[in-house]
């Protein structure tokens, strides 16, 4: 780690870091984004707010970064994420590239369900954390999907159903 990265921790200067993680991003040095946001989440343990570097770090590799990457992040992710992080690395990641680098356990489980609410179809059936299968049954629509970019993610709301009006009917006056 450089001088001047090792001086943006300890000065805890997050418009810094947040440029430096742009940086290594646009570089594509995901091996210095990874660097950069294990130190930033030690730093914490000293006092440092830097969880929110150390977040989008994890954030920007779990969506950009080869799967090696984006999978090393799960175990240990941030709370404040745009996003579940099993959701994330999903968008751009496809499971046949990401299984054998997963531990067998919970983690696995919603990253495979991800992949497959995204139209994969997953082989290995032996996930039993969701009690919904790892496939989408034929009649199933798409689903909207939150789409996650660098710095936010798009949320589209569902159409609302047609909607027909009722016209009420009079039916008179009854004895009590």
């Amino acid at each position: 780690m450089s001088d001047d990265t090792r001086a943006l921790i300890d000065r805890a200067d997050l418009d810094g870091l947040i440029r430096l993680i742009d940086g290594f991003c646009d570089a594509r040095d995901w091996d210095a984004l990874d660097d950069l946001r294990v130190a930033c989440r030690a730093a914490t343990q000293s006092g440092r707010q830097l969880w929110p570097a150390s977040t989008l770090a994890e954030y920007r590799l779990a969506l950009l970064a080869p799967p090696e990457y984006g999978v090393a992040v799960l175990d240990d992710p941030g709370r404040f994420t745009i996003g579940p992080l099993t959701e994330v690395i999903a968008q751009h990641h496809r499971w046949d590239d990401m299984a054998d680098l997963l531990d067998f356990g919970p983690v696995a489980a919603f990253v495979a369900h991800e992949c497959a609410i995204r139209g994969e179809h997953i082989d290995d059936d032996v996930f039993e954390v969701l009690d919904i299968p790892l496939a989408r049954a034929a009649w199933e629509p798409d689903y909207l999907l939150a789409l996650y970019r660098d710095n936010d993610a798009v949320f589209d709301a569902p159409t609302p159903p047609a909607t027909t009006s009722v016209t009420p009917v009079s039916v008179g006056s009854r004895p009590v």
